[in-house]
């Protein structure tokens, strides 16, 4: 868990006794204490890479480069002493760094009004000035208001992966850790490390809209992998392929709505030829033929229209 300082103490008060929930009020204060051990990792952001996410930084000291990640056990991990990952040092060591942001660009992106139903409830409105900024309009001296079509990130202040990697190597990688519960799933960067590694995840969305749209964005960047040279994951026969289908990865819903418009299109043309049907045996039984024949253009009529319909049932599904 990724906290700024300040917060430990309330972050820390679901650990400090077990059993609460099943607990009366009256005797909350003679729960168990819960065995635990934190290890504390703290986390130093580039400057440089901070300071772009802001419209302007000034003053002494306003830049907030540190964060702290708590790891807390039943009991102290027993993690073998590894180099990092994605950093300098190994995994004995407490301070992890300089973590590079990624730019806004390179971050998960959506409109504006997709991104409020994608949050739903848990989007609140702020206002106000940004500390260290300085200002509170736009760039052009106006104060900006966000159009439904206009692109922006979908969690401004995602990390990247570079720290989540880091952290599941520091555990053991698929080896040792069994399976990954993200109680705050946000751009979907554990999940993504988690398929790649093929490590079991789950992860809680804000809404059933951001677990949708987080699948088929998880799906995009294992897809990228696939074709990107130098992956763990990339294959040169199946990036070939991955290129002549077009490079994205299929949407069902959106090829399941593409053939049931193919079977209604199919299902309109056969009920056109229902309707000839009908009209050549009208004109033969204008024609005064025999008994006999007039019974076969009948069998022949409701044939045209129990395959016609059948067509159009099939069409509607």
């Amino acid at each position: 868990m990724c906290l700024a300082q300040g917060n430990e103490s309330k972050f820390l008060e679901v650990f400090a006794v077990a059993g609460q929930e099943n607990v009366p009020d009256n005797a909350k204060g003679k729960a168990k204490t819960m065995e635990k051990t934190v290890a504390r990792l703290m986390l130093a952001y580039d400057e440089g890479s901070l300071s772009d996410r802001k419209e302007r930084t000034r003053g002494f000291a306003t830049v907030d480069q540190l964060e702290t990640v708590y790891i807390v056990t039943k009991a102290g991990l027993q993690a073998e002493k590894r180099d990092r990952l994605k950093f300098q040092g190994t995994s004995a060591g407490s301070l992890l760094g300089p973590v590079v942001l990624p730019t806004h660009a390179c971050l998960w992106n959506e409109t504006f009004a997709r991104k409020k139903d994608l949050l739903g409830p848990a989007r609140v409105a702020v206002g106000g000035r940004t500390p260290g900024s300085g200002v509170d309009v736009g760039e052009k001296g106006v104060v900006t208001k966000r159009e439904p079509d206009d692109v922006e990130p979908v969690f401004f202040h995602s990390k990247g992966e570079d720290v989540y990697a880091e952290l599941l190597h520091m555990l053991g990688g698929r080896r040792f850790i069994k399976c990954v519960i993200d109680l705050t799933v946000g751009d979907g960067s554990m999940a993504h490390l988690c398929a790649v590694q093929k490590i079991p995840f789950i992860g809680y969305g804000f809404t059933d809209f951001h677990v949708t749209f987080l699948r088929k964005h998880t799906e995009v960047l294992v897809w990228k992998d696939f074709k990107e040279e130098g992956h763990r994951n990339y294959k040169p026969s199946l990036a070939a392929i991955i290129e002549q289908i077009g490079g994205e990865p299929i949407d069902e819903d959106e090829d399941d709505a593409k053939k049931k418009g193919t079977s209604k299109a199919k299902g309109k043309a056969k009920s056109k030829a229902k309707a000839k049907g009908k009209g050549k045996a009208k004109s033969k039984a204008a024609g005064r033929k025999p008994k006999d024949e007039e019974k076969d253009d009948e069998e022949n009529e409701e044939e045209t229209e129990d395959s016609g319909a059948g067509e159009d049932d099939g069409g509607d599904e």
